[in-house]
């Protein structure tokens, strides 16, 4: 009998689960997550011509603003396993000459070996089954002295946007044994020697891994009724919610609204939160 692909929990969960939600919910996803683009896309600093690959691109935002700063002389090449979310991002990308997407495990895909000037990934590595095989793979798809700068979440402990929510459906809803540390989720690249280990071992010098500490606007804004209606159809947690009783789907959202409501303030639910802004080289 043949066996799975390596990421197939992943691909299932990212086509039939996540990212049917995110599609629906792109707006105030891009929202939500736009202050972490914009230091991401700073930091990579596309330059004109340049061919850089977007791991995990997803709807596309990302990938799109970079052909946009590459120009007409210059290459995009968006990966993600999703199918929903690739749809949308070949319909809002569409026209952009420059820019195309693959449906495709970008941890095996087989990139043009040297092709590729920068990889960057918005919160898309975090998610692969094997990232040593992963990171090398990748490595080998850029040039002498290309770049790979991406953004990981930090821990649980340092990221209460997530931590208190989940504790708050947790107290209503018999939840999921949180994974081990190293397998694929949000969370699995947390501890930073781990990356700067991953990341040596796949052939890149010394990486610059930068604790990045911004606001995390749920939704992108509104009130706790509105960020509560979004976390439930959107969040990590909705599935959970989905499945459960009526009666304890209530009690969840009412503890989720009483773990939000002391970060409401006038620009939103703003919670602290906590990432890895890594830029690694390949020698040359």
């Amino acid at each position: 009998m043949s066996q799975p692909p390596p990421n197939h929990e992943q691909e299932r969960h990212w086509n039939e689960e996540a990212g049917p939600r995110w599609v629906e919910h792109r707006e105030e996803l891009d929202r939500q997550l736009a202050p972490f683009s914009e230091r991401l896309i700073e930091r990579l600093a596309p330059a004109a011509g340049e061919r850089i690959v977007d791991v995990g691109c997803g709807c596309g935002t990302t990938s799109i603003e970079v052909a946009g700063q590459v120009g007409a002389r210059g290459e995009v090449l968006g990966v993600d396993i999703s199918k929903p979310m690739l749809d949308l991002a070949r319909q809002r990308g569409a026209g952009i000459a420059e820019l195309r997407f693959e449906l495709a495990d970008a941890q095996t895909y087989p990139y043009a070996q040297g092709h590729y000037d920068a990889i960057c990934s918005r919160f898309g590595v975090m998610f692969f089954a094997d990232p040593a095989h992963a990171f090398e793979n990748l490595a080998r798809a850029l040039g002498p002295g290309g770049r790979f700068v991406f953004l990981a979440w930090q821990g649980r402990e340092v990221n209460p946007w997530f931590a208190r929510l989940m504790a708050a459906v947790a107290s209503v809803i018999e939840i999921p044994k949180p994974p081990s540390p190293d397998a694929p989720g949000p969370f699995s690249l947390g501890a930073g020697e781990r990356v700067e280990r991953l990341l040596t071992g796949a052939g890149f010098a010394a990486p610059s891994i930068g604790d990045l500490r911004m606001p995390f606007r749920f939704g992108g804004g509104g009130r706790v009724e509105d960020v509560v209606d979004f976390m439930v159809a959107a969040g990590p947690m909705a599935k959970l919610l989905a499945d459960a009783p009526p009666e304890r789907a209530a009690a969840a959202r009412e503890a989720m609204h009483a773990a939000l409501a002391p970060f409401a303030s006038p620009e939103g639910v703003v919670a602290p939160s906590a990432c890895w802004l890594v830029e690694a080289r390949k020698p040359g």
